[in-house]
C-alpha cells in the first residue's frame, strides 16, 4: 500500500486511489536528503568511482583530518555546526568556502559517538563536487533522474538558510515515495522500535516524514508549518502500531 499526503491539497493517496492532484507539487524536503545523499554514496560514488566509504577527509580536502566519509554520513564526524555562523553570511557563501571553515573549525580525531550534523552533509556536497567534477547540484540530479526521479534546486525557495546537502532539495511527495521505493534502500534509513524505517525533516515553513516496511510506504510533505511537533507525534503514533505497517490507524 501506498499513502502519499500532501497537506497542501488535503489529499491522501493510497493503493485504492488514482487521483494524482498535489502529488506532483514540490516542496523543500529539509532533511530527508539525507537519506539522498548516504544513497547517492553508496550506489553510484562507490561502484562507479571506486571509492571507499573509509576513506579520510583530509583526502579529499588536503588536510589531516581522520574523519571518514563513514563518519559523516552516520554522523559519528563530530564536525563545527556550521549553523553557528550567521545566516547572512552562510547564504553568501559558496560550498567551497563554508566546507573550508567547517574544517578549520573542527578536531581532527571524530568522537565515535553519534551527534545529528548538519555540516557532515555539508562536506559530502563538497566532496561530490572533488570526485565528480561537477557542481554537487547537478551530479545530484543528473544520478536521480536515471532513476526517474525528479530532484531540483532553487536557493530562493525559502527565506531560511540555504543549505546544500544537509536540506536543500526541491522534491513531490510522488518523486520521494518512488526512491523509497529503490533496492536496498532500508539500508540508508534508521528504524522505529518496530522496525519500520523512517526519517523526517524539518525547517520553518517546511515539514516533511516518510515511514514503511516491506509492504507499506508512507510521505507526509506540509508547508507553512512552524514547528515539528505534528511529525514528532505522528512518529510517536507510528511507533507505537506492532501489528500494523505506516498509516494502519
Amino acid at each position: 500500500m501506498e499513502r502519499v499526503i500532501n497537506e497542501e491539497s488535503y489529499i491522501i493517496k493510497t493503493s485504492r486511489e488514482s487521483s494524482t492532484k498535489g502529488f506532483n507539487s514540490k516542496q523543500l524536503i529539509a532533511s530527508l536528503t539525507k537519506p539522498m545523499i548516504s544513497y547517492y554514496f553508496n550506489e553510484f560514488l562507490a561502484e562507479e568511482y571506486k571509492i571507499s566509504l573509509d576513506d579520510k577527509v583530509g583526502k579529499y580536502f588536503g588536510t589531516t583530518h581522520l574523519i571518514t566519509l563513514r563518519d559523516l554520513i552516520e554522523h559519528r564526524s563530530g564536525v563545527f555546526d556550521y549553523l553557528e555562523l550567521e545566516e547572512s553570511f552562510i547564504n553568501e557563501s559558496r560550498l567551497e568556502d563554508i566546507s573550508k571553515i567547517i574544517l578549520t573549525k573542527s578536531q581532527y580525531d571524530p568522537p565515535n559517538k553519534v551527534a545529528y550534523s548538519n555540516s557532515g552533509y555539508v562536506l559530502l556536497s563538497r566532496v561530490i563536487e572533488i570526485i565528480t567534477g561537477a557542481e554537487y547540484e547537478k551530479a545530484i540530479e543528473n544520478f536521480y533522474k536515471t532513476k526517474d526521479i525528479e530532484v531540483s534546486f532553487s536557493k530562493d525557495y525559502s527565506n531560511y538558510i540555504k543549505g546544500w546537502g544537509d536540506g536543500e532539495f526541491i522534491m513531490s511527495p510522488n518523486d520521494y515515495l518512488r526512491f523509497i521505493k529503490l533496492p536496498n534502500i532500508k539500508t540508508y534509513f534508521p528504524k522505529l522500535k518496530n522496525g519500520i524505517s523512517y526519517f523526517s525533516g524539518f525547517c520553518p515553513g517546511f515539514e516533511t516524514l516518510c515511514c514503511f516496511n516491506e509492504n507499506e510506504y508512507f510521505v507526509l510533505f506540509r508547508k507553512g508549518v512552524e514547528d515539528s511537533l505534528f511529525t514528532d507525534e505522528l512518529l510517536d503514533l507510528i511507533e507505537g502500531i506492532s501489528d500494523g505497517g505506516p498509516g494502519e490507524t
